[in-house]
């Protein structure tokens, strides 16, 4: 449940921390009437007795003794309550659970205050708009924090767009992932301009915020267009975003052509048939020498689409892995 890192400078210290801090859990979870996680606490008692130093903590809904009992925003606040004064933890994993607008507010001011924490799970929990702003506001004051996941909660558009607001001013968050989050065509056009300057975010996944047709054009045009701008990203997802030829052909495939920073591209699961196919390929048979993995799958190709697919193979030395 929780990873070891070992120390020897501060181990005093942090054998301090974590006594006092499962003081404070056990307290904190008798006042507020919330259950104990024991492996939590026997783990933090194997801590304190060996010395051994933990400093991730998995609380995610997956684990066997969370299965049926999920954490909820009254948990949360116990929880964040007793963690003053830590400064062993770098990573929290609290995905898979039941955690809504309160408690996104709650983790929200936690990492406003925090300055140790470089990881954050929050996938497939219940956050809405109004906790998903929070936490992007928080990240405007957070300068520790370099992994974010919040896929798959319908933070929606109000909240992405304070994300790229966010990133104009951030300069350590390193990870995103926002796949999933029911983001519409103003907060991924608002992304994309914000990325134009951000050289610091690594990896960025949209996947899964399906647009209308109507306005695919626009947003793959400003996606695109970051893509030329920004020299930081080197891991992109936009799988089952609905991207169709027409946006490929005259958008994607001319950010490809130029790119010269991503080296991941991940396209599964788009309406991608044969002339977008080809479009691609064309731009990755002479002058593309960047990207290195392409994800095409479960894409209608067909026969034309994977013949140069075959072509471009041929011809392209730097891809070394294709789906």
């Amino acid at each position: 449940m929780i990873s070891e890192n070992n120390t020897d400078s501060n181990e005093s210290e942090y054998a301090l921390q974590i006594s006092d801090f499962m003081d404070r859990y056990l307290l904190l979870c008798s006042e507020d009437d919330v259950f104990l996680i024991n492996s939590l606490c026997k783990t933090l008692r194997d801590a304190i007795d060996s010395g051994r130093v933990p400093s991730n903590f998995n609380m995610s809904g997956k684990i066997e003794e969370l299965r049926r009992c999920r954490l909820n925003d009254h948990y949360i606040r116990a929880f964040l309550n007793s963690l003053g004064g830590v400064t062993f933890l770098k990573c929290i994993d609290l995905s898979f659970n039941e955690i809504g607008c309160d408690g996104a507010k709650a983790i929200a001011s936690f990492i406003q205050e925090d300055k140790n924490l470089k990881q954050l799970h929050l996938q497939s929990n219940n956050i809405d708009s109004p906790g998903g702003t929070a936490i992007a506001k928080a990240l405007q004051i957070n300068d520790s924090l370099h992994y974010l996941d919040i896929s798959n909660n319908s933070i929606g558009d109000k909240a992405g767009s304070q994300l790229a607001s966010t990133l104009q001013i951030n300069c350590t968050l390193i990870h995103l992932n926002i796949s999933g989050c029911s983001l519409g065509a103003s907060s991924l056009i608002s992304l994309s301009t914000a990325l134009h300057n951000n050289d610091t975010l690594r990896t960025l996944n949209i996947s899964n915020n399906k647009i209308p047709q109507s306005l695919e054009s626009d947003v793959l045009m400003h996606i695109s267009k970051m893509m030329h701008h920004n020299v930081g990203i080197v891991d992109l997802d936009i799988s089952k975003f609905g991207i169709g030829d027409w946006t490929t052909v005259n958008h994607l495939g001319a950010a490809i052509k130029w790119n010269t920073r991503v080296s991941n591209l991940n396209l599964s699961c788009n309406r991608i048939t044969k002339d977008g196919c080809i479009a691609i390929c064309k731009s990755l048979c002479f002058s593309q020498k960047v990207l290195t993995f392409l994800n095409l799958s479960c894409c209608a190709v067909q026969d034309e689409g994977a013949a140069a697919i075959a072509f471009m193979l041929g011809k392209n030395s730097t891809l070394s892995k294709y789906l």
